[in-house]
Parts: structure tokens; sequence; C-alpha cells
């Protein structure tokens, strides 16, 4: 009985997940932004944009990156970062001058801030985003 209790323990520990929150900041003032981050595309996180026309309402992006728990900061910035950029891509394809009002999306639940982003840990590292195309 015991074998048995201590092997589902283990199951579910393997299968554990987490949600961090990062800083926006320390992501786009990172090495990897250089690589990832276009320029002359602005974005705004955090809800409540309230500017110019909507071109695309409720887009996503969503990216993952392979990793150790111990490098949970590193690949939860480049994952945020690509995922910004899949929308700085979007934006540029329809005809808009920046993304507005990003905001994390996990598990159906919007999480808003124009400080932090969030990340779920299950076996890798994923980062969801959701926001506006503007004109």
């Amino acid at each position: 009985m015991r074998k048995i209790f201590c092997l589902i323990a283990l199951a579910f520990s393997i299968n554990a997940e987490e949600i961090f929150n990062l800083s926006i900041k320390d992501a786009l003032d990172s090495e990897a932004a250089k690589k990832y981050i276009l320029p002359n595309v602005k974005v705004e996180f955090g809800s409540g944009y309230n500017g110019d026309r909507i071109v695309v309402g409720g887009a996503t992006a969503s990216r993952k990156q392979k990793g150790d728990i111990d490098e949970k900061v590193q690949k939860c910035q480049i994952a945020f970062l690509d995922a910004v950029n899949a929308f700085q891509r979007r934006n540029q394809r329809e005809g808009g001058t920046k993304a507005v009002n990003i905001v994390s999306f996990l598990y159906g639940k919007e999480f808003s801030s124009k400080t932090e982003f969030q990340c779920l840990y299950t076996n890798k590292f994923t980062v969801r985003l959701r926001g506006d195309i503007a004109k």
C-alpha cells in the first residue's frame, strides 16, 4: 500500500505545474530582446487602451520553451519575447501601427498588468498573450 501511495505522489509531482509572474521590463531589457523585439512596432501591456481604431480584436499568441525549472526566468522571458514578436509581426501583416491591450491569458483567465506577465511551467514554459491590433 505504501508503494502505491509513493507512486501516485511521484506521478503528481512529475506533472506539477506552476505559474510565475515575471517583470515585463526585465524581459524587454534582456539581451534576448534584441533578437525578438521589433523596434518599429509599439506594444502596450495591460487592458484599458481607448485610443486609435482597433483593426483586429482578441488576437492571440502562445509560445513555449523547453527547459529545466532552474532556468525559469530565462526560458519564460524568451517565450514572452517570442509571443510579443508574434504580435508585432501580426501587426505588420494587418496594417496596424501598434499592439495594445496585451494581457496574459492562461486557463481562460486573464491577467492584466502593465508591469508583469505570467508564465506557466508544466513540462515546458508557456506564455499565452491576448491583445488587439490598433491603427
